[in-house]
C-alpha cells in the first residue's frame, strides 16, 4: 500500500517500499532546507545520508533543517546517515508512522540517527527547539550509538528517547 496525499492506493505491481522520502540529500554540502511542510510521505520526511545507498564515499555535511512541520510520514521524520555536523532546529515532527491517516513500517522515529553502513558514524547532531510528539516509537533514537556528538536542547520530546549517555547529551528538554 502506497500513500499519497493521504489517498491510500493499491500498487500490487511494485508493492511496498520506504524510499518515497519527501526530501532526500545524498553527499550533499552546505544545504539549508527551511519552512517546509511534509507531510504523507511514504517513507522518511527528510532522508540525509552520504552519496550512495550503503556505501558512503562523501559523507553529507553541514545541513540545517530550521523551521519545518514533519507529519503523518509512514517511516521516519528525519533519517540522519553518513552526516558530518546537522543541525535540526524550531522543528516541529508529528505523528510519524501509524496513525489515524497511515500504516506504519518501522522504525517509526521522529529522528533516527543511523549511518548507511557498519563502520561510518553519524557525528556533530544538535537538536534545538524542537517539538518531536506523538510518532509511534520514539522521539529520537540513536541506532547502535554510531551518532558521535548528539546533543538535543531546548526541546519537547515525547515517548522513547533513546541517546547513548556516552557520545550524547540531553538538556532543557520536556
Amino acid at each position: 500500500i502506497d500513500y499519497f496525499l493521504g489517498v491510500k492506493k493499491l500498487t500490487s505491481q511494485y508493492g511496498t517500499h520506504e524510499f518515497g522520502h519527501g526530501i532526500a540529500l545524498a553527499g550533499v554540502r552546505n544545504a539549508k532546507i527551511t519552512s517546509m511542510k511534509i507531510s504523507k510521505m511514504i517513507g522518511d520526511a527528510i532522508g540525509i545520508s552520504g552519496s550512495g545507498y550503503k556505501s558512503s564515499a562523501f559523507s553529507d555535511s553541514n545541513t540545517i533543517v530550521d523551521k519545518c512541520d514533519l507529519s503523518y510520514c509512514r517511516r521516519q521524520g528525519i533519517s540522519l546517515g553518513d552526516t558530518d555536523t546537522t543541525i535540526v532546529k524550531n522543528t516541529k515532527i508529528y505523528k510519524i508512522g501509524n496513525s489515524e491517516k497511515i500504516i506504519g513500517t518501522r522504525p517509526m522515529f521522529g529522528i533516527d540517527i543511523e549511518p548507511d553502513s557498519r563502520s561510518t558514524i553519524a557525528k556533530k547532531v544538535l537538536v534545538d527547539n524542537c517539538e518531536i510528539v506523538q510518532n509511534t516509537i520514539g522521539a529520537i533514537v540513536n541506532a547502535d550509538n554510531r551518532g558521535k556528538n548528539v546533543q538535543v536542547i531546548n526541546s519537547t520530546l515525547e515517548n522513547i528517547v533513546a541517546v547513548d549517555k556516552a557520545t550524547g547529551k540531553i538538556q532543557n528538554c520536556n
